[in-house]
């Protein structure tokens, strides 16, 4: 697969990310794994890791957001958990489990070595730390929603 057609599905995958943190929560927990999984199919010529990875992308629905109860009476679960009023420690742990979890059978069946997977973890573990520390002066949301769906679709960098 192209390197080119690799950057514009990541493109899309940020996109979309940007799109389902809006009002069109679908489009990120139900799109976005379906065209990872559809990508990753192709990648590793293994329908079964594509479809597989359609399932355990859906890990993204576990959510990020911070822990505001007075504003937010439906705090996500991890804010519940850990009571994380910036979101560092929130995002950096839904971005780890993005990485565990996303990348689970791509590495179970071999299309993904340890320390690619180890990478891909700590990279999106680190783009949720650094997105909800790091304020960009303009377009905030764009760019930390966008950073953090081109974390989690950079794994098709990796397979191989």
């Amino acid at each position: 697969m192209n390197i080119l057609f690799k950057l514009l599905i990541c493109l899309l995958t940020a996109v979309l990310w940007r799109i389902g943190g809006w009002h069109y929560r679908w489009v990120r927990v139900v799109l976005v794994p379906i065209l990872l999984g559809i990508v990753l199919g192709f990648i590793t010529k293994s329908w079964l890791v594509g479809f597989l990875s359609i399932g355990s992308y859906q890990i993204i629905r576990i959510g990020y957001g911070n822990y505001d109860p007075e504003t937010d009476p439906k705090s996500c679960w991890l804010a519940k958990i850990t009571k994380d009023r910036s979101g560092d420690i929130i995002r950096m742990i839904a971005g780890s489990l993005y990485g565990i979890i996303g990348a689970l059978f791509i590495i179970l069946f071999k299309h993904l070595s340890i320390p690619f997977y180890i990478f891909y973890i700590l990279l999106n573990a680190g783009m949720g730390y650094f997105v909800s520390w790091f304020t960009f002066p303009i377009w905030d949301d764009i760019f930390d929603e966008g950073l953090s769906g081109l974390a989690v679709s950079s794994i098709i960098f990796l397979v191989g």
